[in-house]
């Protein structure tokens, strides 16, 4: 876990480097696992959501993988799904994560939460110097191309066919 922690802040001058605002949030007791959060707002010209990206190490796999780490990287969209949404989500992101291309959208039934999330494999020995912002940049793109159909999804007001005719699916 040390380890990590001194590489989260590694990634954390890296980012500050190339002009991301980054700020790093310790384990307690609304943390289970040290996290690195970028507000997306800044990235994205046309685009005033306030989402924060989490950047962590997945735990667990240390021991396992000899050369690689887990890299997470999450944002919450929402936590209002409607609850006539649920199945017309579900529907939705199932064909909807085989047009994007980087990461996935999903949904949390016992949190309510439509989330982003995307995993990346590292070597331990790479100073993530050049992709990192650029993976941030395209997550940040990803996010802004096609979030408005998950979060259509969200609101219980289309159904699933609906938003396919919208976004030619």
């Amino acid at each position: 876990m040390e380890e990590n922690k001194s590489k989260l802040e590694q990634l954390q001058t890296l980012l500050n480097e190339a002009d991301l605002k980054s700020n790093i949030i310790k384990v307690g007791p609304n943390a289970p696992i040290e996290t690195l959060l970028i507000a997306l707002s800044a990235l994205e010209a046309n685009d005033d959501r306030d989402w924060q990206l989490e950047i962590s190490f997945v735990p667990g796999y240390t021991e396992k993988l000899e050369n690689t780490e887990i890299l997470q990287f999450f944002v919450c969209l929402t936590d209002r799904v409607a609850p006539t949404a649920q199945a017309t989500l579900e529907k939705l992101l199932t064909a909807y994560n085989t047009q994007i291309p980087l990461g996935m959208f999903g949904f949390f039934k016992a949190q309510n939460l439509l989330y982003y999330r995307h995993v990346a494999l590292i070597n331990k020995d790479d100073d993530l110097e050049d992709t990192l912002p650029e993976l941030i940049w395209m997550i940040s793109h990803v996010l802004t191309q096609y979030s408005n159909a998950a979060l259509a999804g969200a609101t219980g007001t289309y159904s699933a066919e609906d938003i396919f005719k919208k976004i030619g699916l």
